[in-house]
């Protein structure tokens, strides 16, 4: 056993004054190496334990780890395989602590060269660089191009849940023209910029609805049109995924209303055509006649005046086909006060 002034401490074995075999060497700072010894150097295997709670076991070779070995992080993340002058070099399998994994070669502490298990590829400078497939620990699989860690070019990515991408990348982001299928069947086709859908594009509900026109921050913004299912259509303006401004709205029935919208209802001046003739020309408020208004009936009556909540309210004039005609107050769509 010998005693350092520093505080550090060796017990073990020694010949020519040296520490040749097997020892410990405990540092006053609580570092402890455990192993073979060759003329005052760690050299052989053995086992160091770092103040920071990481820890090697592996080969030495001049008081430098050497050879083949474990490095096991305080974190948990941990590699396995080959050192050169106490760096990762050759080849060997990291484990981050996300659960990600690489196995392939390193060059002085950064992954180099090509192959992989999560990540199959290209590396340059710790990068990932060039063509690979990526894995992910949740699932996720990205299949293309990639700069500088980032993905870039047309690739395809599949999500964990089922969904798939297939597209351009910049940035490791989505931008430039893509085509999205989700798990549940839908499908979205057009621009990105950013992971959200900007510019034009086209999707696909599992429902059978059907948009094609302009996205925002990935929202149905600009003009657009939505088919339904049923056959009803909209074409028209949209703000934050709903009917806002104006629009024509084709019904399954066959009515039609031409004019203004405000968060998917009729709010404003417009133009309602009836399949069975009638027509009404004037003011809404949600989906609503509500305000001033024209209403022409198939049989030639007609009527100009308010309505409110779809009925004849307050002042107005009703005209029948054979000339009469009444001029007064409605309450309830009914002649009310004088």
């Amino acid at each position: 056993v010998y005693l350092y002034a520093n505080g550090n401490k060796y017990e073990g074995e020694y010949k020519d004054n040296k520490r040749n075999g097997r020892g410990v060497y405990i540092h006053a700072d609580g570092e402890k190496y455990e192993g073979e010894f060759i003329d005052d150097k760690m050299n052989g295997r053995g086992v160091y334990l770092f103040a920071n709670g990481n820890k090697y076991e592996g080969e030495y070779k001049d008081n430098k780890m050497n050879g083949r070995g474990v490095y096991i992080h305080a974190d948990r993340e941990k590699y396995e395989g080959e050192f050169i002058d106490d760096k990762m070099n050759g080849r060997g399998v990291y484990l981050f602590a996300n659960g990600n994994k690489y196995e392939g070669e390193y060059k002085d502490d950064k992954m180099n060269g090509r192959d992989g298990e999560k990540y199959e590829g290209e590396f340059i400078d710790d990068k990932m660089n060039g063509r690979g497939v990526y894995l992910f620990a949740n699932g996720k699989k990205y299949e293309g191009e990639c700069k500088d860690d980032k993905r870039n070019g047309r690739d395809v990515f599949f999500l964990a849940k089922g969904d798939k991408y297939e597209g351009e990348y910049k940035d490791d982001k989505r931008n430039g023209k893509g085509v999205f299928f989700f798990a549940d069947g839908e499908k979205y086709e057009g621009e990105y910029k950013d992971n959200k859908k900007n510019g034009r594009g086209v999707y696909l509900f599992a429902n059978g609805n059907k948009y094609e026109g302009e996205y925002k921050d990935d929202k149905m913004n600009g003009r657009g049109v939505y088919i339904h299912a049923d056959g009803e259509k909209y074409e028209g303006e949209f703000i934050d995924d709903k009917m806002n401004g104006r629009g024509v709205y084709l019904f399954a029935n066959g009515n039609k209303y031409e004019g203004e919208y405000k968060d998917d209802k009729r709010n404003g001046k417009g133009v309602y055509l009836y399949a069975n003739g009638n027509n009404y020309e004037g003011e809404y408020k949600d989906n609503k006649r509500n305000g001033k208004g024209v209403y022409l009936y198939a049989n030639g009556n007609n009527y100009e005046g308010e309505y409110k909540d779809n009925k004849r309210n307050g002042r107005g004039v009703y005209i029948h086909a054979d000339g009469e005609k009444y001029e007064g107050e409605y309450k309830d769509d009914k002649r009310n006060g004088r």
